[in-house]
């Protein structure tokens, strides 16, 4: 799998390096124009922020994440609403609720083929290691790299006194907004342990889902 697929139409996603995890995270977006990390969770205002969770298994290539209080903000009419974005059997799909705009679909899908990423892609994606930033009390060092027709700069933190035999303890995530400013998803209670089978079951609105309206 390459970093294109993964991150075609500036799709949000979590980097784990567990082969099954749940992992719960803070989400912040900011209108700032000031390029993360930022230190200790120092965020540019004005901002809003967060909570949300990922589930994670790569053995079925899947991936849930949870966005309690407002969407992922990559869409043009605001994103003020909770969602899920579900990626099964090689679909993605945003999943709505009863808070969105009567205008939003309550499911439609985001890509088609689309694929969570692996264990270890970012190996492949031409990352670069090269800042650092505390957080929470503890050091992040974040590997970048600048996907000019997926949405510019991404940047992946990991603790750096934290790891396992499994792999790298994910801290933080940010990526360009649209349409305009940074979001930044700030990780934390990881469990590497299997996802509920709960977590990849769409609800019945995703049946007939049509392509989502356009981002950005």
């Amino acid at each position: 799998m390459g970093c294109r697929l993964v991150y075609n139409d500036s799709m949000f996603i979590i980097l784990i390096y567990f082969d099954s995890s749940l992992l719960l995270r803070t989400i912040i977006y900011t209108e700032s124009e000031e390029t993360p990390p930022y230190a200790n969770n120092m965020v540019p205002a004005p901002f809003k922020g967060g909570r949300g969770m990922t589930y994670y298994d790569w053995s079925n290539q899947a991936m849930h994440e949870v966005y309690y209080d407002f969407c992922v903000p990559i869409f043009s009419n605001g994103s003020d609403w909770s969602c899920d974005f579900i990626n099964v059997k090689g679909v993605s799909y945003i999943v709505t609720h009863d808070d969105a705009p009567s205008d939003v679909p309550p499911c439609c899908v985001f890509g088609d083929p689309w694929y969570p990423p692996s264990p270890n892609f970012i190996t492949g994606c031409g990352a670069t290691q090269n800042v650092s930033a505390p957080l929470n009390g503890q050091e992040i060092d974040y590997w970048t790299i600048y996907l000019p027709g997926s949405g510019g700069l991404f940047g992946y933190g990991f603790y750096a006194n934290g790891s396992s035999t499994a792999g790298w303890t994910p801290g933080s995530f940010f990526f360009a907004a649209a349409p305009s400013g940074w979001t930044i998803q700030n990780f934390e209670n990881f469990r590497q342990t299997t996802p509920p089978a709960s977590a990849w079951v769409l609800p019945d609105s995703c049946n007939n889902a049509q392509p989502c309206p356009p981002q950005g």
